[in-house]
This record gives structure tokens, C-alpha cells and sequence, in this order.
């Protein structure tokens, strides 16, 4: 297996199809400035099987280095795992002669794509890479939505649904993203948590990667929650933020919030096979009422793994 160093140029015209819109050069080069240098490499034995877009901070390789998660993109397709091997043996000994510290590698959660995640994750395991964290992730399969999905999720998350159905609540797609953006910054300052995206930023990303936003509104047209979804991969969403205004709480609108994208998705996305929730955890911690929470409104879970090798110049294993 060779690694080829290359330009951002070349190398979105040898990955067309890369594994997520995360690992687009149209999203890398907008965040390209958080890290010291961005490295577009690819993996050929008798073609180009793999590509990787990762960044380079304080003698650290970094993939990813502005999103959540990166892994191999596949350019040439059914790669056995010792082709893995070989790509990521390349990739230690590329990385100890740039004099690299360390690798870190943020993979996607498992559901993404069981097969490849898997045979990335063990070929990683196997050259040396040391688990640092394992976040739980949360996924709703929207083959299981249909009209009885009231009847599918647990009896709290059911009493809540029932109830937010009495409230007169409206839901939309909407075009005002200040607004949206708005409602979902009270939230997570209300409870303490940091929104790591400015309305800039989210705006910028809206032309790299197809977007939606949506809206809660009370019987008297107050917005009181909102949603934004990133498509992330011609299977996958992901929602990237969602959250009510703190005063209107009472009217469960997460729990019809919930309930009204996966029945919008499942109506006007049927290509679509999944919905990452996102993580329930911190720094592999879980939150035990979050976990409840996605559990109790219809969604599985599987493993999102961070590794990291320390790099020795002259070997990789």
C-alpha cells in the first residue's frame, strides 16, 4: 500500500463519494484555520482504495479535527480488512517521519455503517491504537416509524406525546434560522450546556452541507422549539441541535417535537435510514437522563469510539 500526499484539488476530484459531508474539501477548507495544517492523503495498492482528510495541531494528527467523527472514505469499494491494515500501517509510518506526535481518530458511531466502522476500528485496535473514549450514541431507525409509533415508545415518553397532542402545537419547516437558532441557544444556556456553533457558523455550514430547520409553535403561534438536522450522508441525519424555550417546558414539545421529525423524515426522505440523535455522554460518561430520554422516545444506541496511538518513527505495531 502507498500513501499519497496530494492537494485539496486533486483530491476532491479522486473522492467523489466521500463517507460523510464531514470529510468534503468544501467542509474541511471552511474550518481549515482551528488547526495548523489540513493533510488530504490516499491509500493505493493496485488502485486508490481509501482517502482520509485530517488536520495537524500542536504535533497531533487529527481526524477529525471540526466535526464529530472521521474515518477512511472508501473510493474503491468491498476492501478487504487487510487492505485496512496495510493503509493504516502506511499511515503510522507517514506520520512518524513528519516527526507527529500522536494519532487521534474520532470514528463514527457503529450504526453509520457496521461493516466499515467495525473493520476500521479493529484494524486500529490491532496497530496499537489505546481506547481513550467510548461515548454512547443514540440512532432512530425510521423503518420502525409507522402510525402506531404512539403505541411503540415507553409508557413516560407516551403519557408525555399524549399529552403535547392536547396542547393545540403546530409544526413546520422554516426558513428563519436566526430564529430557530435563537430558541435552541436559550435552551442549552438555560442548562448550562455551551453551543459550540455561532449563527455565522451555522450559516456557513448551511452552504457546504444541505441543512433543515424546524419549528414548534403554540396554539397562539409562539415558536417554543425548534430542531436543525444536518444530511449527512445519503442514509444518515443528524441532529445537530434541538431544544424548547425554557418557559414552555410544560408543553412537552421535545416529546412532539421528536414524534414530527421522524414521521416528517419517514414521509418526505424515504432514502433515509437513520437519524443520529447524537451522543448521551461526555467524555464517555453517560447521562443517565438523557439516555432515558432517547430510550424512552423509540431510539437504539451503539458504540462511538475515540482511539489514539502514540507514534514510535520506526514502526507502527
Amino acid at each position: 500500500m502507498e500513501i499519497q500526499d496530494i492537494s485539496a484539488e486533486e483530491y476532491a476530484k479522486v473522492v467523489t463519494q466521500p463517507f460523510s459531508n464531514f470529510d468534503t474539501v468544501e467542509f474541511v477548507e471552511l474550518n481549515k484555520r482551528k488547526v495548523d495544517a489540513v493533510k488530504y492523503l490516499l491509500f493505493r495498492n493496485n488502485k486508490v482504495r481509501f482517502g482520509l482528510v485530517a488536520g495537524i495541531k500542536e504535533q497531533v494528527f487529527l481526524a477529525p479535527f471540526s466535526s464529530t467523527f472521521a474515518i477512511f472514505s472508501e473510493v474503491a469499494h468491498d476492501n478487504p480488512i487487510e487492505y485496512y491494515s496495510d493503509a493504516v500501517e502506511q499511515l503510522c509510518l507517514y506520520v512518524g517521519k513528519s516527526g507527529i506526535r500522536a494519532i487521534q481518530f474520532g470514528l463514527p458511531a457503529l450504526a453509520y455503517d457496521t461493516i466499515h466502522v467495525t473493520k476500521f476500528l479493529n484494524t486500529l485496535v490491532n496497530h496499537g491504537f489505546k481506547a481513550d473514549i467510548c461515548d454512547i450514541n443514540y440512532e432512530y431507525e425510521l423503518g420502525r416509524f409507522d402510525e402506531g409509533y404512539i403505541n411503540t415508545i415507553q409508557k413516560n415518553a407516551k403519557g408525555k406525546l399524549q399529552n403535547s397532542l392536547t396542547y393545540g402545537l403546530s409544526f413546520e419547516k422554516t426558513e428563519d434560522v436566526p430564529l430557530a437558532y435563537e430558541i435552541i441557544k436559550h435552551n442549552r444556556e438555560s442548562r448550562g450546556y455551551p453551543l459550540r456553533m455561532t449563527l455565522d457558523e451555522v450559516l456557513q455550514t448551511m452552504h457546504i452541507i444541505p441543512t433543515d430547520f424546524f419549528l414548534v409553535k403554540s396554539s397562539a403561534g409562539v415558536a417554543v422549539a425548534a430542531a436543525m438536522v444536518h444530511h449527512l450522508t445519503a442514509q444518515v441525519l443528524r441532529l445537530v441541535y434541538w431544544g424548547n424555550e425554557p418557559s414552555a417546558r410544560g408543553l412537552n414539545s421535545i416529546n412532539f417535537l421528536s414524534f414530527k421529525l421522524f414521521e416528517y423524515y419517514k414521509n418526505k426522505s424515504p432514502q433515509t435510514r437513520l437519524i443520529d440523535i447524537g451522543t448521551a455522554s461526555v467524555g464517555g460518561v453517560p447521562n443517565y437522563g438523557l439516555c432515558t430520554f432517547k430510550e424512552s422516545i423509540g431510539c437504539c444506541c451503539s458504540p462511538k469510539w475515540t482511539l489514539i496511538k502514540e507514534i514510535d518513527s520506526t514502526r507502527c505495531k
